[in-house]
């Protein structure tokens, strides 16, 4: 009995022995390699190339964002272009300019060989019927001009631009009606694209009186009476020719006074004598009269523009700079040219370098 008990208690015994010495000579013998420094790894790399990644990604989101911010001006911009922007019903309340687009025809001229014809339509002060107002339109909608720059008053040209149908642009002087593309227009000046690196500056201004009109008319008052309002008109004139800063202009002028290029001795109209004319010679130093210089003499080619019972004068003109004057003619107006006192559109083609 007590052999059979003392067994087991040796061979515990000898088991924890066993045990106790191996963990311990185990760990005795277990020695850490020294490395020195590290050998990098790749996670800085990963980590880099992760945030150029979505610095990349950031880029495209906001090269994205303006690409749609800029397409949605863009489309602002041809529904605001597109749009009819019709003529107030009071026409006290409309603002300068005002751009009428019933058609949105955006005409690309040939950029080698860019040629424009431009028509100045006085339509007058005087109210114009609407049966007139059908024959002066039906007269000139089918010629096929780039630009009608149109004055008279306000109802004249409103009604006229309506009656036209074209695209147009109102402004304190008078009416562009136009075939191409209007970058930007002011108060009194518009500016059009005709083609690619082609844009011209178009001005229209409307200084005529009702004095020319009269029945009778004394020469010699006429004359005092202009003598005395030249001065405001060459100013105004000046304050509109200073908006433009293109060196290619066309200025439009329905004027109070005849042209002292027009007027002399020598002349079919015997009520002329030798005489200067202080606002043609004035744009003189700077324009070129498009009738004049592209018609042999004034005894030859008078160009009137306005005719009554005791003048016949031109008094409408296409001034120009820095653009090719081809040829010039004046039209007879159905509505227009066939009343007691008559008026004559003045055509003219240019050719712009």
């Amino acid at each position: 009995m007590r052999k059979a008990l003392l067994l087991p208690l040796i061979v515990l015994f000898a088991l924890s022995s066993c045990a106790s010495y191996t963990v311990e000579r185990g760990l005795e013998g277990i020695s850490t390699p020294v490395y020195g420094e590290l050998p990098p790894t790749r996670l800085s790399e990963i980590q880099a190339e992760a945030e150029r990644i979505a610095q990349e990604e950031a880029q495209r989101q906001a090269e994205i964002e303006s690409i749609r911010q800029a397409e949605e001006a863009v489309q602002r911009a041809i529904q605001s272009r597109q749009a009819l922007n019709a003529y107030p019903d009071e026409l006290a309340d409309m603002t300068f300019p005002h751009i009428y687009r019933p058609v949105n025809r955006l005409e690309v001229l040939d950029p080698s060989f860019t040629r424009i014809d431009v028509m100045l339509l006085p339509l007058g002060s005087g109210p114009v019927a609407e049966e007139d107002m059908t024959r002066i339109v039906n007269s000139v909608k089918d010629t096929g001009l780039e630009f009608i720059l149109v004055t008279g008053s306000l109802e004249n040209q409103v009604a006229f631009a309506k009656a036209l149908g074209m695209d147009a642009v109102t402004l304190e002087g008078g009416t562009i009606c136009f075939t191409s593309d209007i970058v930007d227009a002011e108060s009194s000046l518009a500016t059009f694209n005709l083609c690619e690196g082609k844009d011209i500056d178009l001005m229209v201004m409307d200084i005529g009186d009702d004095m020319a009109l009269a029945s009778g008319l004394d020469i010699a008052t006429w004359k005092e009476h202009l003598s005395q309002e030249s001065d405001d008109s060459i100013a105004a004139l000046d304050s509109l020719v200073a908006l433009s800063d293109d060196d290619q202009k066309i200025l439009a002028l329905s004027s109070s006074e005849p042209s002292s290029l027009d007027w002399s001795i020598f002349t079919p109209y015997d009520y002329r004598t030798s005489y200067a004319w202080p606002i043609s010679d004035h744009l003189r130093q700077t324009f070129s009269d498009t009738y004049r210089a592209t018609h042999f003499s004034e005894e030859t080619d008078t160009g009137i523009t306005l005719s009554t019972s005791s003048i016949h004068e031109r008094m409408d003109f296409l001034y120009t700079q820095g653009i090719i004057e081809v040829s010039s003619s004046t039209m007879t107006i159905a509505g227009l040219s066939d009343k007691d006192i008559s008026r004559y559109a003045t055509i003219a083609t240019y050719i712009i370098p």
